[in-house]
């Protein structure tokens, strides 16, 4: 039997992949087919309704294009800064240089008014 604990640690990390699955734009299924797991597996991963092996969360995590520690992370992703870091870790080393100078731009513009 699976303790009340195990529940609910389940029913967050459900949260946090069903949050990181929208913010990615993706299905399910098509995790599954980058992840190269079944999709029952997935599915099963995403209900909470098993003890997740790492290997398997660690193939969900990169096949939605995070890390695990962006998806198990302590602080609480809202869907929008999940969008954000999936965009940014698209991005090449030159195109995130290129984006933290733009928002340094910005910033230092707002500090001046």
């Amino acid at each position: 039997m699976i303790s009340y604990k195990a529940r609910m640690e389940n029913a967050d990390l459900s949260k946090r992949l069903h949050a990181a699955l929208a913010a990615a734009k993706m299905t399910q299924a098509e995790v599954a087919r980058r992840a190269g797991l079944q999709r029952s597996v997935v599915s099963e991963t995403f209900s909470g309704a098993n003890n997740t092996r790492i290997l398997t969360l660690l193939k969900i995590c990169d096949a939605m294009g995070f890390t695990i520690g962006q998806i198990l992370g302590t602080y609480e992703a809202d869907q929008r800064s999940l969008e954000v870091v999936h965009k940014w870790n698209l991005l090449d080393d030159n195109n995130q240089t290129i984006v933290f100078a733009a928002i340094d731009s910005m910033i230092a513009r707002k500090l001046e008014r």
